[in-house]
């Protein structure tokens, strides 16, 4: 079944039992499916038209519209009213002849194409030429330090062109060829489906990665690393990653990231805090492995922190509390830890029987001796409960310890109540 019958709901070319072979109007070529009357696609309805969109527009309008026919290049030019500038691109390529419908013009249009050059950006790691088809005789220029993979429509890297420059035909796009729309014997136009996508294999860019996960025991850990990479296997790298994204380049970076922090959070779920945080190494081979398969080559991966989630262990480095952008960065995480932390407290007390649930309000949350012999401190801020050995409140974030007042003039340190210094008197602020 052709892709646009089945945008229709026509069930043409399928069974009860099996698929059977595509519609006719899925061939370029035929005007109508003699089994299901379905109007084929035109063959030139995926190619970018040269000329702008307004002349793009006027072909799609006049398609189907014979009484429109024949028509001189003076009267299309003075159909076309949308744009101005299209209007006079359209007066001075199109030649000076009578056109009989839309495949005349568009058969005339098409020898003004440009040649299929990277427009691509510094910051780019790739960049797609617009269109979802390239017809025969157009030509593909690669500059220096440049590749070009052929993609289909469905996601498959086809043909990889080296520096030089092409003429897109049947047999020098061999792949992508086999993934196109097929043709009725003797048409005269060759019409592949998909498109280029250009990249430099000795670009290098770099992912921040910022991971949370969990142990093997459900402790929560964290990674921040930055990992630097280059483009090795265009195939693996375009058709894993950059398919999902329709080969944007920013939409391709945040795929990855995502890709990289699955691979992460997995790892560390096979092992416990201490062998994470005794040897990083685990994480960085499994991360360097992963881009591989991805089709990346790791020029370094640089670990920045690994160890147990709370508060200040993602703070960016050299943040400043002055700077709003970094205080805002601080505050998001802190916010973002602390409902974590909520959550996380929920859903064990959801696990409660009524019974524990019960015994668990009546206990005093002071400094104590629980029942296992874990000795306890109250939260000052929230009263909650904590082992005695943490420094901060797993419910809020507060500091378990108040903060010593130390005094300016002998250094020394005193509760925070206190105004005046116990060793030298000095007035403490």
């Amino acid at each position: 079944m052709c892709e646009y019958c089945s945008s229709e709901g026509c069930i043409c070319g399928s069974s009860d039992d099996k698929i059977q072979s595509l519609c006719e109007c899925e061939v370029i070529g035929v005007p109508k499916c003699s089994r299901c009357g379905c109007e084929a696609q035109p063959w030139w309805s995926d190619i970018k038209i040269p000329g702008g969109q307004s002349v793009t527009d006027l072909i799609w309008d006049l398609t189907g519209d014979e009484t429109y026919f024949p028509a001189t290049k003076n009267k299309l030019v003075q159909t076309l009213t949308d744009s101005e500038q299209d209007g006079n691109w359209l007066r001075q390529n199109l030649p000076d002849q009578a056109y009989r419908n839309t495949e005349d013009i568009v058969t005339a249009l098409i020898s003004k194409m440009a040649p299929i050059v990277s427009e691509q950006q510094p910051t780019d790691i790739i960049w797609k030429y617009p269109g979802e088809a390239l017809c025969g005789g157009q030509q593909l220029i690669i500059a220096e330090n440049q590749q070009a993979a052929l993609v289909s429509k469905t996601g498959r890297c086809c043909d990889i062109f080296t520096v030089g420059k092409y003429t897109i035909s049947m047999e020098n796009c061999p792949l992508l060829a086999a993934q196109s729309r097929k043709s009725l014997g003797g048409f005269g136009h060759v019409v592949l489906n998909g498109s280029a996508v250009f990249f430099s294999p000795s670009k290098e860019f770099e992912l921040s990665l910022s991971v949370m996960g969990q142990t093997r025991a459900l402790r929560r850990v964290m990674a921040r690393c930055v990992a630097r990479v280059r483009i090795s296997i265009p195939k693996q790298f375009f058709e894993q990653i950059a398919a999902k994204c329709q080969y944007n380049s920013q939409g391709t970076i945040t795929a990855l990231q995502r890709y990289c922090d699955e691979i992460l959070k997995k790892e560390m779920l096979a092992h416990e805090m201490d062998e994470l945080t005794a040897n990083s190494s685990l994480l960085e081979k499994s991360l360097n492995d992963g881009l591989k398969v991805a089709g990346l080559e790791p020029l370094k991966i640089s670990f920045s922190s690994v160890g147990e989630f709370g508060p200040g262990m993602f703070m960016p480095p050299g943040a400043k509390m002055g700077d709003p952008k970094s205080y805002e960065q601080i505050k998001q995480m802190a916010e973002s830890m602390r409902a974590a932390q909520i959550s996380q407290m929920q859903a064990k007390r959801q696990q409660l029987t009524p019974q524990e649930h019960q015994q668990t309000q009546s206990v005093p949350q002071a400094a104590t001796a629980s029942s296992s012999g874990i000795q306890t401190i109250a939260c000052p801020n929230c009263n909650n409960s904590n082992p005695q050995t943490s420094k901060f409140c797993g419910n809020c974030g507060k500091p378990l310890q108040p903060q010593k007042k130390v005094c300016p003039g002998c250094g020394h340190q005193s509760d925070p109540s206190i105004k005046f210094c116990g060793n030298c008197g000095m007035h403490l602020e």
